[in-house]
This record gives C-alpha cells, sequence and structure tokens, in this order.
C-alpha cells in the first residue's frame, strides 16, 4: 500500500497532517499490510535519500 503525504512525522512538520501521516501507516503495518510512505523531497531536508524505510511493531520490540 502507497501512502503518500504532504508531510510526516519526523520528517516534516506544518499541522496535524503530520501526525495521522505517520501514524496511519505505522497501524497499517501492525495490521499485517505492506505499507510506503512517500513524502516530496522538500528542499533544506537535508542528507541523503532514504531509500528503506524499517519500521518495528511495539509487539515485535516486546518480543526481543
Amino acid at each position: 500500500m502507497l501512502f503518500a503525504s504532504a508531510e510526516a512525522y519526523p520528517f516534516v512538520t506544518v499541522g496535524g497532517l503530520a501526525d495521522v501521516s505517520s501514524a496511519l501507516p505505522k497501524w497499517l503495518a501492525e495490521l499485517g499490510f505492506d505499507v510506503r510512505l512517500l513524502i516530496p523531497a522538500y528542499r533544506g531536508l537535508g542528507g541523503s535519500p532514504v531509500l528503506t524505510f524499517a519500521f518495528r511493531s511495539a509487539r515485535s520490540r516486546s518480543a526481543s
């Protein structure tokens, strides 16, 4: 599932959209969906492009 948003916490935060754009994909991943988050490459973000982003659910963290 591709989730595209103009902002996502902690990368780009302007308002409440960033909170939802981060929480919803995490929740869907916990349910077992393969979720990818896409945000624009805004100037000023710095660093190298992130080609992979690993999300570990609370369940997998507590098991380790």
